[in-house]
């Protein structure tokens, strides 16, 4: 079975022809339906890889865009790069399918039994391929290709929620055949034969709720496109919502991060509440727009989750309406939190799903939109990836869904020191006090076993009493003291008895002081102290 996919880039997921505009950048075609072949294939489980001659600014866009599991750019041996590849996969050469088109990829085709070519490869790597493509390349060979190599019935039968990773049955709730294949890039007359139609389906997470497609990101989902933020009524509505926030959480003065700021048509209102103003965004031609206003930012998109802006950390930040075109959530999220200060609030807005399914508003389903964010599926997304919930609002007309979140502070796990060094100064002195060579301890429970390595004191521990038979006769693990039966010890044989037996200790130090006498000294383990039992 085929587990790897080995892509040339030029004439394969392009048409190997080179457009130049007129100042002589260089323009290639790419098929949406490739595109949405190659997030495909890693949805199907399949490791994606690129292996091109080429070192351009274009080849570096399908690497940022694709995230291959395997990159090699400029590379002049494919032979070599494939070795590479085999020995870091672990995958054998039958479970690799090589795809190129040019007589580069020869050699590398010559070395698997699974290679494929688009329709226009020259003669050479056709008569070499085992699967031999009709369409041309950038033209819908690597979708061809996904057909023809896709797992038998039933392997393909679910999918993974882009939220909380939880496995589905693949079955769609609403399908929609023939939809636009994006929202924003309108075709031209000259472009109008490459726009194909695309079949939408729409699935719900039976863990967390949410509505989603399982579908590749529209081409452009790293940029924010707005229209709607210059309308006078949505301008008077944001500034008086922006006051509000920051008078609320006390942020005039201090640093505020847009994340998906679009070309500045929030920067332009939030820049009037008197807060250190910073945005991100990804889109070059809102970056140089949103700059061109006299604004803070950086060209920045959280795909790793480990990216840092320069002016970071970030007192608040506020992110509207871009969740639902990111494609990993969780990775966009984290690298939110990792751009905050401790105690960090923010302000995120998505489409609000409940109103649409109220109203059955059936044309609101689009390729651009991955989610449908209900309140209950955005708290749970937000909670599980470090935000605390302060506010959820329905606004603008309820076609928002708004919340304000806190950053979640991590536990203060100060108080396991505390109470360790308290219990082991306490069971070190108890030792010295009663002697520790006829100390015994009752109880083989797990405290009792994480006790004793702590302390490292297990070598003055004469014994642990359990009354449990299938624990009697053996030894404690880490620190191998002999467990034994209450009746194999003499009360003339202990010191200093202590009662570890969890919710039982009270039981057991009664037991004991009827078995072993008034005059033994028996001391309980409580939460954070070793307490005399009279």
């Amino acid at each position: 079975m085929i587990k790897l996919v080995l892509l040339d880039i030029d004439g394969v997921l392009t048409d190997g022809k080179v457009t130049f505009d007129s100042q002589g950048r260089e323009l290639k075609t790419v098929d949406f339906k490739d595109i949405d072949a190659v997030f495909e294939m890693r949805r199907r489980g399949l490791k994606v890889g690129l292996l091109t001659g080429e070192a351009t600014p274009i080849t570096m866009f399908f690497k940022e865009h694709f995230k291959p599991d395997y990159f090699y750019n400029a590379c002049k041996d494919k032979a070599k790069a494939l070795a590479e590849i085999i020995e870091h996969s672990g995958l054998s050469p039958d479970q690799v399918c090589y795809v190129g088109d040019g007589k580069y990829d020869i050699a590398v085709m010559r070395l698997l039994k699974h290679s494929a070519c688009p329709a226009n490869a020259i003669a050479e790597v056709r008569e070499l391929a085992s699967i031999r493509l009709q369409s041309r390349g950038g033209d819908g060979c690597v979708w061809e290709l996904l057909e023809k190599i896709k797992p038998p019935p039933g392997e393909r039968d679910s999918f993974n929620c882009r939220a909380c990773g939880a496995l589905n049955p693949r079955k769609a709730v609403l399908h929609y055949p023939g939809q636009p294949a994006n929202a924003q890039y309108l075709p031209t007359l000259e472009s109008l034969s490459q726009d194909q139609p695309f079949d939408l389906s729409v699935f719900q997470c039976q863990s967390c709720a949410l509505v989603q497609l399982d579908a590749a990101p529209v081409p452009y989902f790293r940029e924010v496109i707005r229209a709607s933020a210059l309308s006078p009524e949505m301008r008077v509505f944001r500034g008086r919502q922006f006051a509000e926030f920051v008078s609320k959480h006390d942020l005039v003065g201090k640093k505020v991060l847009e994340c998906g700021c679009g070309g500045g048509e929030f920067l332009d209102i939030m820049k009037n509440c008197g807060v250190e103003l910073h945005g991100m965004e990804f889109g070059l031609e809102n970056f140089r727009k949103a700059q061109d206003k006299g604004h803070s930012l950086e060209r920045l998109f959280f795909a790793e989750g480990n990216e840092k802006l320069q002016a970071a950390p970030f007192a608040a930040f506020y992110s509207l309406n871009v969740l639902e075109h990111v494609p990993d959530l969780r990775t966009y999220l984290r690298g939110i939190r990792g751009n905050l200060a401790p105690g960090a609030v923010g302000l995120l807005e998505v489409p609000n799903f409940d109103t649409l399914l109220e109203n059955g508003t059936f044309a609101e389903f689009m390729r651009d939109h991955l989610y449908y964010f209900t309140a209950k599926s955005l708290s749970l997304l937000l909670e599980n990836n470090g935000f605390e919930l302060i506010s959820v609002e329905k606004l603008f007309h309820d076609y928002i869904l708004s919340m304000q979140v806190r950053l979640r502070e991590p536990a203060d796990f100060s108080v396991f020191g505390k109470t360790q060094r308290t219990l082991l100064q306490q069971l070190a002195g108890l030792l010295e006090q009663y002697g520790a060579a006829n100390t015994v301890i009752w109880g083989a429970s797990h405290q009792t076993f994480a006790l004793l390595a702590a302390a490292g004191l297990h070598k003055k521990i004469k014994c642990i009493i359990d009354s449990a038979p299938f624990k009697q006769g053996r030894f404690s693990p880490a620190t191998h003291i002999p467990i034994v039966a209450p009746d194999s010890v003499e009360g003339d044989d202990i010191g200093l008895l202590i009662a570890a037996a969890g919710g039982y200790s009270q039981e057991v130090a009664r037991i004991a002081r009827k078995k072993f006498g008034e005059s033994l000294p028996i001391y309980i383990l409580r939460q954070k102290q070793f307490c005399k039992f009279p």
